[in-house]
């Protein structure tokens, strides 16, 4: 049998910063195809590959003189190439114990010859190995080990390139489509000139780019805007401050517009302010319809009703400025890192995380009321139920490892019928709340089942336990369970899990005892071979 390789002391990193590529089954590219040529052409080689090595498989991006696109990871000489930083050499693979009874080399490919340089990841991790292969026996020169590091090198300039485009466009793309007004001020000259406005500041103010360019940051300013509040955004700006304000602020034809103005400085590696950012959302229509509720709230005979509509319009309101500053905080982690120092590239770390997760404590809410009010967009359709646990857990798996993780599935598929999307984000909250209550190094088991006629997905534990008077409590909107606050859960999880499961037909339940860890269950419909793709509005409500 081949000796597998052992895997990289960083193998959870390495593979966070592949995937961080977004390059795995990608189409092929000419960059990459012509570097084979030329390893294959210059090395006298018949097959030459640029690898990346998935998790359970080595996948080829380009390759010469290679049909196949992947061949599992256990049999990969690549796989023993990436632990070393040093070029792998293979003179003869049926003399090395390693290889000789590898399929590779006993197979039909029947490589005889390796030569491997791996391929550095920018962080230091190496993510692939650019390969020489040959049919037969060979030496390799000290020349032709130099022509294949230089077109490692050229490999991996490439790999890095690829990747700074990708994110560039993204970036772009993410700015472009931002529903949020987004202006960058020059600080150092008199009147404080906008020397960048995305799109949506055109569309929503009515001045096209050009004739924003080197403005004055008061060209919205009218006859009523609070002239007060803006000599305090002045000021907040000559003291390097960040600055916060709603006003009333008029467009190019005259229309006035309630905006949300948040003025950050940013500040390059020596302290001083290099630029400043403005961030302006209309909220008009959430300041007409919050004055008109204030107007009328003595009127309102419905309470319930009235909380209800105005916490909707609350989230619906964050949900833009949020997904801003997440933006806003990536594109400065991404562009400041090298300017940052350990402490304030945590702090930076810290405040992303934050709106993470104040992002999505509002999706949740968001969510939960949509799927309390009947209108949460919900398809059901057959699926594999083991596919889709395995698809969404699959990250969770490599991030802890199968052994904290551990999925139970059989061999048969279990054919359901289901929204493929909401079933994966109730197995995921499910299996992060086991991870999170469970003590560190114990198993958390996910079990799939068929149980009188319906598929069965259990989450098992190894933590505190729940008392049963919790156990109805524990699936309320902000239900917590007395004693574990200091994990700071939201409450929110299990309500949407609740409401997720009831909306597919399904049913969800808890077995636990305290001090013997917890099983979260869920039932959902198998589904009928002739059932076609349905939405939830085509259900008969109960």
């Amino acid at each position: 049998m081949p000796i597998e390789a052992p895997l990289p002391a960083n193998e959870s990193q390495r593979l966070k910063t592949l995937d961080s590529y977004a390059i795995l089954d990608t189409p092929r590219e000419e960059n990459f195809d012509r570097i084979t040529r030329l390893v294959s052409r210059i090395l006298k080689v018949p097959i030459a590959t640029v690898t990346l090595v998935d998790k359970n498989r080595q996948w080829f991006k380009a390759s010469c003189g290679l049909e196949t696109r992947e061949t599992p990871r256990n049999i990969a000489f690549c796989a023993h190439a990436i632990l070393s930083d040093e070029m792998m050499i293979v003179p003869d693979a049926t003399q090395d114990p390693r290889f000789a009874d590898n399929p590779l080399v006993t197979g039909p490919l029947g490589v005889r010859f390796y030569a491997g340089m791996p391929l550095k990841a920018h962080d230091g991790s190496n993510i692939g190995v650019l390969c020489a292969i040959d049919r037969a026996p060979r030496k390799f020169t000290a020349k032709q080990k130099e022509l294949l590091k230089e077109l490692a090198h050229i490999t991996t300039s490439e790999l890095r390139l690829r990747r700074e485009t990708l994110e560039k466009n993204r970036l772009a793309t993410a700015i472009a489509h931002i529903a949020t007004q987004i202006v960058v001020i020059d600080c150092h000259q008199p009147h404080h000139p906008i020397v960048f406005c995305n799109p949506a500041f055109s569309e929503i103010t009515g001045y096209p780019q050009e004739e924003v360019i080197g403005q004055p940051i008061g060209i919205l300013q009218g006859e009523k805007t609070d002239p007060a509040a803006y000599h305090e955004m002045t000021a907040a700006m000559a003291k390097q401050q960040p600055y916060k304000t709603t006003l009333l602020h008029y467009r190019k034809t005259g229309e006035p517009f309630w905006n949300d103005i948040h003025i950050t400085p940013v500040f390059d590696e020596k302290g001083q302010v290099q630029t400043y950012v403005g961030i302006g959302y209309d909220v008009t229509e959430r300041k007409k319809s919050i004055d008109e509720l204030s107007a009328n709230y003595e009127q309102l005979k419905e309470m319930e009703t009235l909380r209800d509509n105005l916490t909707h319009m609350i989230i619906h309101d964050l949900r833009a400025p949020l997904s801003f500053i997440m933006g806003f905080l990536e594109i400065v982690e991404q562009t400041a890192v090298e300017r940052l120092n350990e402490m304030e590239m945590e702090a930076l770390q810290n405040a992303h995380d934050g709106t993470r997760q104040l992002n999505e404590m509002v999706t949740s809410l968001l969510d939960i009321s949509r799927l309390e009010s009947g209108k949460m967009p919900i398809t059901l359709a057959k699926a594999d139920l083991n596919r889709v646990i395995h698809d969404a857990l699959k990250k969770q798996v490599a991030l802890v490892g199968a052994s904290r993780l551990i999925l139970e599935f059989g061999e048969i598929p279990i054919p359901i019928r289901c929204d493929t999307g909401v079933t994966a984000r109730v197995v995921t909250n499910l299996v992060g709340n086991a991870l999170k209550f469970s003590p560190e190094k114990t198993a958390v088991k996910v079990r799939v089942t068929l149980k009188r006629g319906q598929a069965l997905v259990s989450v098992t534990d190894s933590g505190p336990g729940i008392a049963k008077e919790a156990h109805a409590m524990i699936f309320e909107k902000f239900g917590q369970v007395a004693g574990m606050r200091q994990l700071h859960s939201s409450g929110l999880g299990l309500t949407f899990c609740k409401l997720a499961v009831e909306a597919q037909g399904g049913k969800i339940g808890l077995e636990s005892d305290p001090g013997h860890g917890s099983t979260f269950w869920f039932t959902l419909p198998l589904a009928n071979p002739c059932d076609p793709p349905r939405s939830r509005k085509q259900e008969k409500q109960p």
